[in-house]
């Protein structure tokens, strides 16, 4: 027998049309600082909802933006990047966040050929950009003069800050540059939608590569032995045996970067070391499916009565799940813009009295230092949540005990991989562990990839496989055994099924 119930497609689509209906009165507040008597800038779901669509009509009908086709952006957490954020998959294209917090190999993006062959990967034909991005366009524009893909530059935000570049379109670098509230001004506030299947990519997010283009693999570099001045007058040594080339004919560093990662996909060699992009493209189901999940209680429990305070970046790990959960939710988001560091974000919470805020390990530490320094009133936090690093638990004394004593209130760790959609699970103290969530299935394995006991003794690789999992990457195949993604983490699991992920260190040394 078949089921009698109505098959609805789980897409972005829907989750846009909710928010801005069932929410319209949730807001999105984008923090400015203070200097010069700034005031935040306060949009409810209703106007970011009518935003997107007209950004949406604007992409397809300005700039030609087809379903299927990739927009990039690289903003700072503003109300604009989550209009895009909104707009783009739901017109049925792809959205290509670029950036990501320092540490990873992404970073910021500072390097110039490493952003450009990031875009040339995706083959974005728009990239959106704002003040704090437009540093990185600027020392990248060279680069991308070599892609085939860029064609236009939308650009948001107030621009006019000393020190801010200037990004002109023109034949010289091929893209056309538009300003983003000019192009979306007179733009229809209703848009006809398109029938987008569920499995189709929403968002593509890059995870590697390895090393920057062009740049020599760990196996290749010199062994750096005897002391710096001495190993420093060996390379210049070995620089003059070296044959040279005339100027004139050495390829130039950029051009020789992208060509290397173009030869790499077309070999279709792995990534380990070498210098591949790989990349993970979610479904809109599997961020439908995870924007739910979001909302329980396992997870973040947001409701319309919360206030989000996300400082983790909306282009890293989709600032892990919070901005779609928001609109799924109601509730309310408070994004710090480009004031991100402790001192702006302890005024930013102390006056606009988030309930939730979710931030990296660094981040905390520097908060925590913030506040020990300059008690705030940040009463309003029902719960901070440290995005973790991997092996990161809040059974650990150390930054989740500080947190507890300075904010007085709980404090949880959120896991995830980027293959996998963050939050992957969520702990807190009280509960011993992390808690799976039902779609998500999961087990250890010894090194000869047989399952382990769940005992919570028996230490091995945890693997997991569900609806927000990846199953292959582009550029190189997903680590998968069996259906199963590994992650590379070592854990045990109990016989209740909580999880207690190791340290990579403390699991290197039980296995010395």
């Amino acid at each position: 027998m078949r089921s009698t119930t109505q098959d609805t497609p789980l897409t972005l689509t829907r989750l846009l049309v909710h928010g801005m209906r069932a929410h319209a009165t949730s807001t999105v507040t984008t923090w400015r600082g203070t200097a010069r008597g700034a005031v935040p800038d306060r949009r409810d779901f209703r106007t970011v909802g009518t935003r997107a669509t007209r950004l949406a009509n604007a992409l397809r009908d300005a700039l030609g933006v087809r379903p299927g086709d990739t927009v990039a952006t690289l903003m700072a957490n503003t109300a604009d990047h989550l209009e895009a954020q909104l707009a783009v998959p739901a017109m049925g294209a792809v959205l290509h966040p670029l950036g990501a917090p320092a540490g990873d190999p992404l970073a910021a993006p500072r390097d110039p050929a490493l952003l450009a062959a990031v875009l040339d990967d995706g083959a974005a034909r728009v990239l959106l950009t704002d003040a704090t991005g437009l540093p990185s366009l600027a020392s990248a524009l060279p680069w991308l003069r070599q892609t085939a893909h860029l064609e236009h530059v939308v650009v948001a935000g107030d621009t006019t800050a000393p020190g801010t570049p200037v990004v002109t379109g023109g034949t010289e670098y091929g893209v056309t540059v538009h300003d983003y509230e000019t192009l979306i001004d007179d733009r229809p506030d209703h848009c006809p939608w398109p029938s987008t299947d569920e499995r189709d990519a929403a968002v593509l997010c890059h995870i590697g590569p390895a090393t920057a283009p062009g740049a020599p693999a760990e196996h290749e570099k010199p062994e750096a032995r005897g002391r710096p001045g001495e190993r420093a007058t060996a390379r210049e040594a070995d620089r003059a045996r070296e044959p040279r080339e005339p100027r004139e004919l050495r390829e130039p560093r950029e051009l020789r970067g992208l060509r290397e990662l173009r030869e790499l996909r077309e070999q279709g060699r792995s990534g380990a070391g070498g210098g591949e992009l790989r990349a993970v493209a979610f479904s809109h189901r599997a961020l439908y499916l995870h924007a739910l999940y979001a909302q329980a209680p396992q997870a973040y429990g947001l409701t319309e009565e919360d206030v989000v305070l996300p400082v983790v970046p909306l282009s890293h790990m989709l600032a892990w799940g919070l901005p779609y959960a928001a609109f799924a939710s109601g509730a309310s988001l408070l994004l710090p813009g480009a004031f991100g560091r402790p001192p702006a974000l302890a005024v930013a919470a102390e006056r606009e009295r988030p309930t939730l805020l979710v931030a990296e390990p660094p981040v905390w530490h520097g908060l925590a230092d913030e506040l020990a320094g300059r008690p705030r009133d940040l009463s309003s936090l029902r719960e901070a949540v440290i995005a973790a690093h991997p092996g990161t638990a809040p059974q650990r004394a150390g930054l989740a005990g500080v947190l507890t004593r300075l904010l007085g209130a709980r404090v949880a760790c959120a896991w995830g991989v980027p293959e996998v959609l963050a939050p992957a699970c969520v702990a807190r103290a009280e509960e011993g562990g992390y808690r799976f969530p039902a779609p998500v299935e999961y087990g250890v394995t010894g090194p000869d990839l047989a399952p382990l006991p769940w005992d919570g003794r028996s230490a091995g690789e945890l693997l997991l496989r569900g609806p927000w999992v990846t199953a292959r990457c582009t550029g190189g195949p997903a680590p998968a055994h069996d259906g199963w993604l590994r992650t590379g983490e070592t854990a045990t699991i109990a016989p209740d099924g909580r999880v207690t992920l190791r340290p990579a260190h403390q699991a290197a040394a039980e296995g010395a």
